[in-house]
């Protein structure tokens, strides 16, 4: 009898456990009241990678790496191509980084001299001028990352006369471009080797003199950095040992014009160590999403208690690490986690969050041939409906398979709702209030998480400008239901003292 008891007991708590989840259909409110941040007009942006640029060491197919970079040379982005221009064009307004390991590895050749063996590549005066030029076609302003890596230094001091020799160049060609000094600063040990690594002191006066030399040149650019790499569950590696934000940001307090940080939730099969490997079916679990939060709360405090001044951007980020993972950083599934983390930093007074990258390796928005993957259109889609104040959501977002957030509209009056369903289930909610008519578009899998093709309001894509037209789908009732794994973005007409 004991062991029937003991089969039936395992055998109720095994249905209890693989029994199909049904979530109870929530109610949400939005407070349409106060906004709780607000981010700027160029929140998502993108990025370039230095050594894309100008042929440089970068992420490739076989996956080989030397010092924190590919191992092999690619040849220059084309920056010319009417595909690349046009897709970018449509992400306007947003910031093009130029930076990367490469940044702190690049001369400035303005001169056309022969380059210094030291540095592994070079930045023509005819290369930046092409970047300028792709900027006023595509509508990207340009943030630059100035090279403060080991083949500056001399005698252990950073040496400024290339970089003199750049901004002169910049100054007298009316270049309107921003900086970033270093990229992952806090890092060199790992990329450079532990003699090149800068204690955080030197950082900080480093810093202050590149903000002297930048107006000295009537440069009107507020500056960024340290760009520090945060990694899955650690954070900054041997942060307490080699420097970190969390003495860096009282060491310069309101100085520190804009504070930006690096991370990517997963490392990919490239990186040589790794804490948190990319297990596919976990990128979008609400314990992986819900970690950026972990960080950005953290900087925001310290930011918070001793430079309230000072913008906070995540400078660089990725599904994972050292180039993304193919077959997962380059589907749909991607999608769903970047829209989520540009939820949750929009909430966490994050001004601008940067996507590395545009085009190239496997976590970029675009494929090699210009093609846009799901990430693409899902930031298009960011870009049609989600304004820049961020207003309050009265539902609990972590640990659930529904994430919900809110702005008000690009469109001027009224409030977006941008909803999230994790689930391979169709999931209802009931939006409280706001009566009338509501317009809304839904990104969803055609086959499933892990291919390219998607669905835009149930067919299939065959340009970008079809998602930013404005034949969007509208209902007069309150009730929405979410396809498996889509995105929903619902305009709610009006007038709300919050936006």
């Amino acid at each position: 009898m004991k062991k029937i008891i003991a089969i039936i007991v395992v055998l109720v708590a095994t249905i209890i456990v693989f029994w199909p989840k049904n979530y109870t259909s929530p109610t949400i409110e939005i407070n349409t009241e106060q906004r709780i941040s607000y981010v700027h007009e160029e929140f998502l942006s993108v990025s370039l990678d230095t050594a894309q640029v100008v042929g440089s060491f970068f992420w490739d197919k076989e996956g080989e790496m030397i010092g924190g970079r590919g191992k092999n040379k690619l040849p220059e982005l084309d920056l010319s191509n009417n595909t690349l221009i046009e897709r970018a064009k449509l992400l306007a307004p947003a910031y093009l980084r130029i930076g990367g390991s490469e940044a702190d590895a690049v001369y400035y050749n303005i001169q056309g001299s022969k380059k210094p063996e030291k540095f592994d590549s070079e930045f023509t005066a005819k290369k930046l001028f092409e970047v300028n030029e792709f900027s006023k076609k595509t509508g990207l302003k340009v943030f630059f990352t100035l090279n403060h890596g080991p083949p500056t230094w001399k005698e252990n001091k950073w040496n400024t006369d290339n970089l003199d020799e750049l901004l002169a160049f910049l100054r007298v060609n009316n270049f309107n471009w921003k900086f970033e000094l270093g990229n992952e600063v806090f890092a060199y040990w790992a990329i450079f080797g532990r003699d090149f690594q800068p204690t955080e002191n030197e950082y900080a006066k480093n810093y202050l003199r590149a903000k002297k030399l930048i107006s000295s040149y009537h440069l009107k650019s507020r500056l960024a950095g340290p760009a520090s790499a945060y990694w899955p569950v650690i954070g900054e590696p041997l942060g307490f040992y080699f420097g970190s934000m969390e003495n860096l940001i009282p060491e310069l307090k309101n100085e520190l014009d804009i504070i930006t940080w690096h991370y990517y939730p997963t490392q990919s099969f490239r990186c040589p160590v790794a804490i948190r490997r990319m297990d596919k079916d976990d990128l979008i679990s609400p314990k992986y999403l819900d970690e950026v939060s972990v960080w950005a709360k953290e900087l925001k405090h310290a930011r918070d208690k001793y430079a309230p001044k000072s913008e906070l951007w995540l400078g660089e980020t990725g599904s994972a690490q050292c180039g993304g993972e193919p077959g997962v950083s380059d589907q749909y599934i991607n999608a769903l986690w970047w829209i989520d983390q540009l939820g949750q930093l929009a909430k966490l007074d994050h001004k601008v969050v940067i996507r590395q990258n545009l085009i190239g390796a496997d976590y970029a928005l675009l494929n090699a041939d210009g093609t846009p993957r799901p990430d693409y259109y899902a930031s298009l889609l960011w870009k049609k409906y989600m304004g820049q104040n961020v207003l309050k959501v009265n539902f609990d977002n972590e640990d659930s398979p529904l994430r919900f957030y809110s702005h008000c509209s690009r469109f001027g009056n009224g409030a977006v709702l941008l909803a999230l369903n994790l689930t391979n289930e169709k999931q209802d909610f009931t939006l409280k209030g706001f009566e009338g008519e509501k317009y809304f578009d839904v990104l969803s899998p055609k086959d499933g998480l892990y291919q390219q093709e998607i669905l835009f309001n149930d067919k299939a894509i065959s340009e970008p400008t079809e998602v930013m037209g404005n034949d969007w789908q509208s209902q007069m009732e309150n009730k929405f239901n979410l396809p498996a794994h889509s995105m929903m973005f619902i305009q709610i007409p009006g007038k709300f003292k919050g936006c």
